[in-house]
């Protein structure tokens, strides 16, 4: 059952829409054996996957940015759902940051925000979707 998630203040900070890289973390268990090949299995049927993305943001975004990360997400602890163009339609996915964010101040008031988020539910097609 997916976590009960905050909603993510699209009218007040745009979500991100480019840059950003998955990471699926490995669900497998890999040993050594005394004599042969090493012998690998799952660890579990779910693997974790991981976005890392960044955001720029002018002035007032980054505030309402940084409000909504430290009062609705209790500094990043609670899970959020927000729209994303992940390949060839936009979704709904539930996230949770992995740790803080780091914003850097560029030129004319704007914010480039960049952070690692928790995906609950990355569904991936199966084999025989894509076939």
């Amino acid at each position: 059952m997916p976590p009960i998630a905050k909603k993510y203040p699209v009218e007040q900070v745009p979500p991100p829409s480019f840059n950003f890289n998955l990471t699926q973390q490995s669900s497998l268990i890999r040993s050594t054996m005394t004599g042969g090949r090493p012998r690998q299995r799952r660890k579990n049927t779910e693997a974790i996957t991981l976005l890392s993305t960044s955001w720029v943001l002018n002035a007032e975004e980054w505030e309402v940015f940084r409000a909504w990360f430290n009062d609705e997400l209790k500094q990043g602890v609670e899970w959020f759902s927000i729209p994303l163009k992940i390949g060839p339609v936009t979704r709904e996915f539930i996230m949770r940051f992995t740790d803080g964010f780091t914003s850097s101040h560029k030129a004319v008031n704007n914010w480039d925000v960049s952070a690692d988020l928790e995906i609950y539910d990355m569904h991936n097609c199966g084999f025989d979707e894509v076939q």
